[in-house]
């Protein structure tokens, strides 16, 4: 698991199995790319001024299947957002570590996709 420095401390040392309850059927399924989720993710960016707001961002997430899509906003900001603007720039490396954090997470590929 690829996590930035800042919360690998929290997750090793509070780690929080989500898979529990998770169908047999979604464990089968390939990881989503990080290719994949570049192309997400820049879907997501509804206002096309090549940022992911906060509500962006959730709902990117929500979309990969998170049933914590603020929490998993929030801390793909606080690992990716390095010039602290609330915002993912998807023309820099802040876009690279926002794909990071998410191929991290273990999305899975679905089996329709139906961009909202």
């Amino acid at each position: 698991m690829i996590l930035c420095p800042q919360i690998q401390n929290i997750v090793f040392n509070n780690p929080i199995n989500f898979q529990t309850h998770v169908p047999q059927e979604v464990h089968d399924k390939p990881p989503l790319t990080i290719e994949q989720l570049r192309e997400i993710f820049k879907r997501y960016d509804t206002d096309n001024d090549g940022q992911l707001s906060e509500e962006e961002l959730k709902s990117a997430f929500r979309y990969l299947g998170s049933h914590f899509s603020y929490y998993r906003a929030v801390m793909a900001r606080f690992c990716a957002d390095s010039d602290k603007d609330g915002c993912i720039n998807l023309k820099n490396d802040e876009f690279s570590a926002l794909v990071s954090y998410a191929h991290s997470c273990g999305y899975k590929v679905k089996t329709c996709y139906n961009f909202a």
